[in-house]
Parts: structure tokens; sequence; C-alpha cells
């Protein structure tokens, strides 16, 4: 069990990251070339950290999870629409957990 100085420890340095790396986005961005390397990095890094958080729990899931995930792809390719997958895929985990998937 963690103690409760290490806990609020921890949520004093992800406050601290959070903060400074935005300070530093807003302070050092202007500066950054319209064109370019760098340019081109940041504009994938949202992307790299979804998919960085994503990625564990699509490693660790099941075959409702995997038909859902699937299904809710398809849908927002097809639609072009967030909330009908969002809505499909949920739909599916929650019928599936209630008939015992």
């Amino acid at each position: 069990m963690v103690d409760s100085l290490s806990a609020w420890t921890g949520v004093a340095l992800l406050t601290v990251v959070v903060f400074a790396s935005r300070y530093l986005g807003y302070a050092i961005g202007s500066h950054v070339p319209a064109e370019g390397r760098l340019r081109r990095l940041l504009n994938v890094l949202p992307g790299c950290a979804i998919a960085a958080v994503v990625a564990p729990q699509i490693a660790d899931a099941g075959p409702l999870q995997m038909v859902a995930l699937a299904i809710s792809g398809i849908a927002l390719w097809v639609t072009g629409h967030v909330a009908v997958g969002l809505l499909l895929g949920l739909g599916l985990l929650i019928g599936g957990a209630h008939l015992g998937f």
C-alpha cells in the first residue's frame, strides 16, 4: 500500500510537469519555424501520446473488446462522427457485459 506522503508527492510532481510543459509550449512555441522537421514532429505528438495511453489497454483486451474496438473504428471511418463510433463500441461492450461475454 502506498503511504500518503508518496501519493501527494506523486500528485505534486505530476502537477509541476504538466504546468511546466504547458508553459514551455507557450514560451517556446512561437519560436518554432512554420516548416521543417521540428514542426512536423510537434504536429504528430498528440497522436503519439494517445497511442501510448491506448496501446497497453489494447494489448490486454479480450475478444469482445477487440470486436468493439474494430466496430468503433469502422463506424468512425464510415460516418466520420466520433459519437457514432463511441456509442456503437460502448453499446457492444455494455451489451456483452450484461450477456456474460
